[in-house]
């Protein structure tokens, strides 16, 4: 699991494949960010990507560390379909913060 910085920001790119393994720009893409030591969510939001590709900016501001915690488990969790949503993934990412 990869370690990274309070205040740092993360950039997760996204390669969308259907089925048979050819690029397909994603119908819908659900984005959470959590902070999993709490249970709280910091970022929900669904978002129609316009390409094969799309990247994740995890912001300085979400890479905080939160109520005087000196280290936090955090996960990005993408869940995208297509296909008219007969079809879809999920990726996650799962990290450790710390403070400097």
């Amino acid at each position: 699991m990869d370690t990274y910085t309070e205040g740092t920001s993360i950039k997760e790119t996204l390669d969308f494949y259907d089925e048979n393994g050819d690029p397909v720009p994603a119908e819908t893409l659900l984005i959470i960010i959590r902070d999993e030591t709490s249970g709280k969510t910091l970022r929900r939001e669904t978002v129609t990507p316009s390409a094969s590709t799309y990247d994740i900016d995890v912001t300085v501001e979400e890479n905080t560390l939160q109520g005087g915690n000196t280290r936090e488990h955090r996960k990005i969790i993408a869940k995208w379909s297509f296909n008219a949503g007969a079809s879809g993934h999920t990726h996650v990412k799962e990290y450790i913060l710390e403070a400097p």
